[in-house]
This record gives C-alpha cells, sequence and structure tokens, in this order.
C-alpha cells in the first residue's frame, strides 16, 4: 500500500512547472543537459533543434501542427522534412487555416516538406530503406490503448533502424507534473 501524497498548494503547481523548465533550459544552454542514449547513437541534447543544422535529412513523426516543422526549416542545410501524420484533418487546419498557418510560418507549405498521411508505427515498417539524419517524435501523451504501440521498445527499435549511423532522436514527453492524471 503506497502512502497518500499531501496536495500541493496552489502556488506550487503553479511555479514547480516553471521553475523546472528554467532550470532544464539553463542545463541545457550550459551544454550540460544530456537526456541519454538512443539506441547507442550519439546522446540527444534537449535543444534538438540547435543540433538539427547539420542534418539534411529529417524525419517528423507526428507533429501534424507543424510547429517542430518550422524551428527545423529555420536552419538553412536541412533539404527534406518528412512528417509523418496520422490525422489528414490537423493538418489541413494548419497549412490551410491563415490564422494557423501563421503560428507554423507556414512550414507545412515548404517546398521542403513532404506531409505523409499515415500511422507512424506502420510507416516505419513500410518504409524500411528510409534513412535520416534526425528523427523528431512529436506525439501526443499515451492516454490511450491505441497510442501505446508508440511509447514500447518495439516502436524505437523501427526507429532505430531509420537512423542514420551519426544521427539522433529528439522525443518530445510531457512532464508528469504537468500532465498529472
Amino acid at each position: 500500500m503506497s502512502a497518500a501524497r499531501a496536495p500541493m498548494r496552489p502556488e506550487q503547481e503553479a511555479w514547480t512547472p516553471l521553475f523546472l523548465a528554467w532550470l532544464i533550459a539553463l542545463l541545457a544552454m550550459a551544454g550540460a543537459l544530456f537526456l541519454g542514449e538512443v539506441m547507442g547513437k550519439t546522446p540527444c541534447v534537449l535543444c534538438w533543434y540547435q543540433r538539427i543544422a547539420r542534418f539534411p535529412l529529417v524525419l517528423v513523426l507526428g507533429g501534424g501542427d507543424g510547429m517542430a516543422v518550422r524551428e527545423i526549416l529555420r536552419h538553412p542545410s536541412v533539404e527534406r522534412v518528412t512528417l509523418v501524420e496520422l490525422d489528414p484533418h490537423i493538418t489541413r487546419l494548419f497549412r490551410g487555416v491563415p490564422q494557423l498557418a501563421a503560428l507554423n510560418d507556414h512550414a507545412l507549405a515548404s517546398p521542403k516538406v513532404e506531409i505523409v498521411h499515415a500511422d507512424a508505427f506502420a510507416w516505419l515498417e513500410s518504409n524500411r530503406d528510409a534513412m535520416f539524419d534526425a528523427i523528431v517524435i512529436d506525439f501526443p501523451d499515451p492516454t490511450n490503448f491505441s497510442l501505446g504501440k508508440l511509447y514500447t521498445t518495439t516502436f524505437y527499435r523501427l526507429v532505430d533502424q531509420h537512423l542514420a549511423t551519426d544521427g539522433f532522436v529528439a522525443v518530445q514527453t510531457t512532464s508528469p507534473l504537468v500532465a498529472r492524471r
């Protein structure tokens, strides 16, 4: 039986994520924050978008709002971005509605971007020859059973098979302090 946790005061709930974000940003700027090695590849740094500058071929899994693609396209050395998004309605909205397209700086309309509407897991399985210098994973949190397959070792082994030798993977995750049950 686990001990009950004392409820947090409202000011703690408001400041804890802010403090953690500040601390993570400070460590990242100092070059002291690594998120560990991914399948024996180069260590991933929190500021993935700065590292992407030397990687011409980038795969984005999820992220149909185009925000990650926007950051990737800021680097002129990026030649191609393949965005694999399950929901075509999201990419249509964030590409076609002017107010939403402005949020991602019209990244989804870039000629460098190829949008594929498919399940990321199935796409990785069926495109075994596709290789990328960087892979950015921008999925929603695993709040239901169908999303669970995207958070398995099987999935990350598939990701590794698509990653160039000197490549890296960046994974967007939500803090358990921010996304409580």
